[in-house]
């Protein structure tokens, strides 16, 4: 008996899903650069033909998960923003997610954390490449920066920025270090001492 039109497309989604998520692990181990079609297809266990009817490219399937963690990362450091002040206690909150995201039980929260990082890595301003498609949220994150200087007048704009970007760099090299070797880690990192290492002034 042939299959229903729900059925086919509940079984094109868990395949596309299954891709996402397989493919995924092995832009985190082995980057998008280092990767190819052809080694996504086997880590996935699926035919090059099928990894095609639903990609186009690696970049294709890369640029998706971009979008994915976007949403994912974006969505979590709003519900932040809707809590807290554009001040010191922001910066902690999100700090603290990131930490949380790390160490979640859900791996895929890790992966996607990972990612993030990176892109944000790619040409870092203190806000503009944080949140490159959503103006709400890097105008909230700059108004956010202004106040921290203000309450920081020994601290520079050029030096600020310097700390963010060393504190991205950190968060991405542990999260591909959890990834990697979660074997490592006995407990969960203290998120205060990761905030206070890069955002304390002495």
């Amino acid at each position: 008996m042939p299959r229903t039109y729900k059925q086919n497309k509940e079984l094109k989604d868990l395949r596309r899903k299954e891709i996402l998520e397989k493919s995924l692990i092995i832009f985190s181990n082995v980057g998008i650069k280092g990767v190819t079609m052809d080694q996504i297809a086997k880590f996935v266990g699926c035919s090059h033909g099928l990894l095609y009817h639903y990609f186009s490219s690696k970049e294709d399937l890369f640029n998706e998960h971009k979008k994915l963690c976007q949403s994912l990362i974006e969505g979590k450091i709003t519900e932040c923003t809707l809590l807290y002040n554009k001040d010191e206690s922001l910066l902690e909150a999100v700090n603290e997610l990131f930490i949380n995201l790390i160490f979640s039980d859900n791996k895929t929260d890790c992966y996607y954390l990972y990612l993030y990082t990176l892109v944000c890595l790619y040409g870092l301003t203190i806000s503009k490449q944080l949140f490159a498609q959503n103006k709400k949220l890097e105008n909230h994150f700059k108004d956010t920066f202004k106040t921290f200087l203000i309450n920081h007048p020994t601290l520079t704009k050029a030096q600020l920025k310097e700390r963010v970007k060393c504190y991205f760099i950190f968060i991405s090299g542990l999260a591909t270090n959890y990834i990697k070797y979660p074997g490592l880690f006995v407990k969960k990192i203290d998120h205060r001492i990761i905030y206070n290492t890069f955002f304390s002034i002495e």
